[in-house]
């Protein structure tokens, strides 16, 4: 017997399917890091809103040391979608891991 499991992603916002035109974007605020997924249309809100605050901003650490844990899932199904190769289980090459968060 064959079994498959799907991972759907939904705008944590307005509970939207997310169908390819998405992201789980990651941020910070008050010392935590948090993660939200979100249609392209409300991570664009979110950028927007920020974006005056960001402006002023000072930048501490890098991008990498932000992100604790991949969301391996999210980025095989990113890579998949881009005709990328990524193996179902194990390891995701750190080049495909890159690339996801260069496009988030």
């Amino acid at each position: 017997m064959a079994k498959r499991t799907q991972v759907i992603l939904v705008d944590d916002l307005d509970g939207q399917e997310i169908n390819g035109n998405g992201r789980t974007v990651t941020f910070g605020h008050g010392g935590h890091a948090y993660e939200i997924d979100l249609t392209d249309l409300n991570a664009q809100k979110l950028h927007d809103a920020l974006a005056p605050f960001v402006a002023v901003a000072r930048q501490v650490g890098d991008r990498t040391s932000f992100h604790a844990k991949p969301d391996l899932p999210a980025i095989r199904l990113w890579a998949k979608e881009r005709g990328i190769k990524v193996s179902e289980r194990g390891r995701v090459s750190r080049h495909v891991q890159d690339a996801y968060r260069d496009a988030h």
